[in-house]
């Protein structure tokens, strides 16, 4: 197996010793590790065949899971953890940047001395080496007190201030930001919009003014005001602001400067798709759009489903497609997120998963990038910052309607499109919907499966056969004679400039990247969607079915994933997650998205809501028929002529009940075929004509047969 940055290395020899691999030089002969246990650890520099000597006689080995790392995402923390988080990478961030010299023992110290601004350079080493031991990301730095106090519950507040004291005396000692003081926080940045500040303390000092003014007087004709004295400080405020805004740090500023002078500042892609893109994994780009092709349901084929939405994921240095998604989605983060989880999945097994076998070499990307170009809408806000922290990838957004941005990933598109249309039923060309043209949707044909089998195959021809005609080589690639296809430009890019791309436990891809949604605990199961449940080991074990029939229901967090619903994941607390499985009854469903669940849902409803009308009147039928029956019982009831007294009208019961279930027995007795046979055959007449020609006689037989039983009894 080829090393890759964030490779955990792990001793036969020595248990407790696991090396975590930090960096990789391009020409892929040296490489930086640090021990992930040692409290006092320092990156070193090894070579990589020395390395590779241990991994083939067994002293070392890979280990698949990475538990060293941090699983959590950004809404399950709290702002303290945020605020402590953003803070350390704020004193580390320029010297992680510094490879390889920052891994150098004679130049580290005085590259962090030289970078640590305010802060002690103890401190920041010590941020660096957790970061580098915890997995290379942002929420690597989190703090450890993931088990103290009551996490994120907010403060019950009283008479007295809470928050540390003041370090000087002053006439102000502050006070408790209560709803009162956060409405006021909240209607005073609603009407500051207007302003084209950037500052925190003008917006904080525009508050005051608004809600905290005790009085206002005119001296010599100018305004004068005295402020309340008791007012919320700066701190609380930028605290307050932090915490309670959703905002990414571009909408902020887009709020505050005007999308135009934003714009024109701090527009966050700049220059050609692949300038300064020298190696694989540098960056990634990706995009969605709607296949021209109409798909039906797998479970229901007359069941027309629409057109689906795919996302490539393409390396910008060797035009390698490096992941994709299929699904019935509308462009999502939820759907981006998918793609992006493709791009680190081993191909050989998402390949079998659509019974294509394929081997490592004809698609061998599995892994995440350093930076990814995206459109705003469907990367920013917390999904932006999920990846940043959670996994370490800079993500940069192209403006809006400039698809030139992405004119690589664009490009795979158009190769999809040419290769969809001659090929399959059910497409959809410019002409369509046209009067006079056939609607496409008559003439759909393949699933959601099969069109991601096509796709697919689709992307297998681009990768391993597609000559670029326009793509730009540069000397050592000349030299090299490298072919202009994207699979070789990626193998010689991973053997000449390898050390950018990087591999995590695909469990902690997942659960940064997977959906999430509230599920309910109730006594049928776990209910996540659409009437469908869902049960797992813990839940049986610890009995929370026979929790919710006695207290009730109660929700909890899952992750999902919206190409199958087989299985769903409820997310601890501490970063661990459960299992949970289909009930039997439910299996019909195995195998399918979401997307097309619902879809049969609905349809299956309308059927629902067809049938009523006819239901409707076959059950007022059977309402006549039964009130019929009931007034025939109270005529004949009515026409009796003596009507006996309640005694003797209950006080046979059994003996009636026995009588009439001997009548009832002779009437419902069992005659088979062959007694019948018998007893016409004896008369001399043939079984068969008797058959033909009626039933009169079979039933004389039948008859008589029974009253022989009676003479019996």
């Amino acid at each position: 197996m080829r090393l890759h940055k964030n490779l955990l290395l792990k001793s036969n020899i020595k248990e407790e010793v696991v090396e975590r691999i930090l960096w990789i030089d391009h020409t892929s002969t040296y490489c930086a590790t640090i021990d992930v246990n040692h409290k006092n650890a320092l990156p070193e520099i090894n070579e990589l065949s020395s390395i590779n000597r241990l991994l083939e006689d067994g002293s070392i080995k890979i280990l698949e899971r990475d538990s060293f790392g941090r699983y959590l995402a950004e809404n399950e923390l709290t702002s303290s953890e945020i605020t402590i988080r953003n803070n350390r990478w704020d004193a580390i961030k320029e010297l992680i940047d510094l490879e390889p010299d920052i891994f150098d023992s004679a130049k580290r110290w005085k590259l962090i001395e030289k970078n640590c601004g305010d802060n002690y350079p103890t401190t920041v080493l010590k941020h660096l080496r957790v970061y580098w031991q915890r997995g290379c990301t942002m929420n690597a730095l989190l703090p450890d007190y993931k088990n103290s106090g009551n996490r994120g519950l907010p403060k019950k507040l009283k008479d007295k201030k809470t928050g540390r004291p003041k370090k000087y005396n002053t006439k102000n000692e502050g006070i408790n930001v209560t709803p009162e003081v956060e409405y006021y926080f909240s209607e005073g940045i609603k009407k500051f919009k207007e302003s084209n500040s950037i500052k925190i303390i003008d917006i904080y000092r525009f508050i005051l003014n608004e809600y905290f003014v005790e009085n206002i007087s005119y001296e010599n004709g100018k305004k004068k005001i005295t402020l309340k004295q008791e007012i919320p400080s700066i701190r609380q405020f930028r605290y307050w602001y932090n915490k309670n805004s959703n905002s990414s740090a571009e909408s902020k500023a887009i709020n505050r400067k005007g999308s135009r002078r934003y714009l024109l500042e701090d527009r966050p892609v700049l220059g050609t798709s692949d300038q300064y893109i020298s190696a694989p994994g540098l960056k990634y780009q990706i995009d969605s759009t709607p296949a021209d092709i109409q798909l039906v349901s797998e479970k229901d084929p007359d069941l027309i489903i629409g057109r689906p939405t795919i996302y490539f994921v393409v390396d910008v240095f060797s035009r390698m497609i490096v992941g994709m998604y299929v699904s019935l989605q509308n462009a999502s983060w939820s759907a981006a997120s998918m793609a992006l989880i493709n791009t680190a999945m081993n191909k050989v097994d998402y390949c079998k998963q659509f019974d294509i076998d394929i081997s490592e070499d004809e698609w061998p990307t599995h892994y995440l990038p350093e930076s990814i170009l995206a459109d705003r809408a469907e990367f920013k806000g917390y999904k932006t910052e999920q990846l940043i922290s959670g996994l370490g990838i800079r993500v940069e957004n192209t403006p809006s309607y400039r698809a030139d941005y992405k004119g690589i990933v664009e490009q795979s598109f158009n190769k999809l499109n040419r290769k969809l249309k001659p090929n399959l039923p059910g497409v959809v060309n410019k002409d369509s919907g046209a009067r006079g043209q056939r609607d496409p949707k008559l003439d759909a044909r393949l699933t959601i499966k099969e069109c991601t089998q096509a796709v697919i195959q689709i992307a297998m021809f681009y990768n391993n056969y597609n000559w670029l005609k326009t793509y730009e080589v540069d000397e050592e690639m000349i030299a090299d004679r490298v072919p202009s296809i994207p699979i070789e430009l990626w193998r010689w890019g991973v053997k000449r400039r390898s050390g950018k791309l990087r591999t995590f436990p695909m469990d902690m891809i997942k659960l940064n990247l997977l959906p999430r949604r509230n599920a309910t605990i109730t006594k049928n199961g776990i209910h996540f969607t659409k009437q469908i449940f869902y049960t797992c080991l813990r839940a049986e074990r610890e009995g929370w079915y026979q929790d919710a029939s006695i207290n009730g229901s109660w929700k909890v967090e899952i992750a999902y994933d919206p190409r199958s619903v087989n299985q769903i994941y409820i997310v601890n607390k501490d970063g661990t997650y459960e299992v949970c499985y289909l009930l039997e009854q439910y299996k019909t469903y195995q195998d399918i998205q979401y997307d097309e669940l619902e879809l049969l849902r609905e349809n299956r409803k309308s059927d629902e809501k067809g049938y009523e009308h006819s239901e409707l009147e076959k059950e007022i039928d059977l309402d006549n028929y039964l009130k019929e029956l009931a007034d025939k019982g109270q005529k004949r009831h009515k026409q009796k002529t003596k009507e006996p007294n309640k005694s003797e009208k209950i006080k046979n019961i059994r003996e009636n009940r026995k009588d009439e279930l001997q009548k009832a027995n002779k009437k419902e007795a069992f005659i088979l075929d062959e007694v019948n046979k018998y007893e016409i055959e004896q008369d001399g007449i043939d079984y068969d004509d008797e058959i033909n020609d009626g039933t009169d006689y079979l039933l004389k037989m039948i008859m008589k047969h029974q009253e022989g039983a009676d003479e019996d009894d």
